[in-house]
């Protein structure tokens, strides 16, 4: 294939992509390189040689927030979405199982600005596909942690597939989408592969999502009117309900141990200093500690609430060096 071949191969798939995408940002500025013949930014979005697009695995999709089939945006979670639909219902149906499946969809607070990607629209693009599929979904409501979504599977009748948008640990640029199978846990092989072929054949969008969505928001303009609140807060009291059946999780040993020390000995009691690395943690971690009759812990403010921007860790993972500098610096302050 020679240069000009290459060059008018590439145009191709670029414009084959601005013809499916429903977001207008992502699709604008494909439109914009093509228009300025931006042919390097372009290569590198819709790139020539292998790996053509994201690839979907055990740990399900993870990449750079960017329009492109390598990255994460609003068209890859479209078509993987209808693929992880097909593979379910082919698998559930091949069981014996009747229809009527359900599936349960949570995210996290990541965005991009730039080209207008966030957990919140992949999720909810996840939800219509899913029901598209006929797979009755219910959507969280709000931010919630990834560990809520495994259980919702477990405990949601019916339910045959979960799906967590999150890049957990990973930099603020990135975005995943994480898949739990019927019995709460994350795919695994051979599922995982025939998920990937199923995209493969399911890559052409069914309908036009972006018309759906914006037709949604139309009648109901309270974007969270999409999700399921009480679901969620039901789903969430089940959660912390259940740590109370696992026999010696929660012992009440702090308050029995209060309760025999007197006035002066109670600086000798645990204090806990907690970092939520500007993630969704925080409300979550105060019920943690409510329910299991400890003490309030101290949180570091300058972590504590939602940021998509990250802005004091490169990497928010508390295993990487210097990720939880800020929030030792501030348990020493508070002895």
């Amino acid at each position: 294939m020679s240069d000009e071949q290459v060059v008018e191969h590439l145009y191709n798939i670029a414009r084959n992509w601005i013809t499916q995408d429903p977001n207008r940002t992502t699709r604008k500025h494909v439109e914009n390189l093509i228009e300025t013949d931006n042919i390097i930014e372009l290569g590198r979005l819709f790139p020539f040689r292998p790996p053509i697009r994201i690839g979907f695995g055990t740990a399900g999709l993870r990449a750079t927030m960017k329009p492109g089939p390598c990255g994460m945006n609003d068209l890859v979670v479209i078509q993987s979405t209808q693929g992880l639909a097909k593979y379910c219902l082919q698998h559930n149906l091949g069981l014996g199982g009747n229809k009527g499946f359900r599936a349960v969809v949570g995210y996290d607070h990541r965005a991009n600005e730039e080209y207008g990607l966030t957990s919140r629209n992949f999720a909810v693009l996840t939800k219509l596909v899913l029901e598209k599929a006929g797979i009755e979904t219910t959507l969280l409501h709000g931010y919630v942690p990834t560990p809520l979504v495994a259980f919702s599977v477990k405990s949601t009748p019916e339910c045959i597939v979960g799906v967590m948008v999150t890049a957990s640990h990973n930099p603020k640029t990135d975005n995943g989408y994480k898949v739990y199978w019927s019995d709460g846990v994350q795919i695994r092989p051979p599922n995982d592969k025939h998920i990937a072929n199923c995209i493969l054949e399911n890559i052409v969008p069914w309908i036009d999502y972006g018309a759906k969505l914006r037709s949604l928001n139309e009648r109901k303009p309270d974007s969270d009117q999409l999700s399921d609140r009480e679901d969620t807060v039901r789903l969430s009291k089940l959660y912390f309900q259940s740590l109370s059946n696992i026999g010696g999780l929660v012992t009440n040993q702090y308050e029995q141990a209060r309760k025999k020390l007197s006035i002066d000995d109670l600086d000798v009691l645990p204090k806990f200093a907690y970092t939520a690395m500007h993630g969704v943690g925080h409300p979550f971690a105060i019920k943690c500690f409510q329910h299991f009759h400890l003490p309030p812990f101290y949180s570091t403010p300058s972590q504590q609430n939602p940021d998509p921007q990250f802005p004091t860790v490169i990497f928010p993972n508390p295993e990487e060096k210097g990720a939880l500098n800020e929030s030792m610096e501030y348990a020493e302050t508070m002895g």
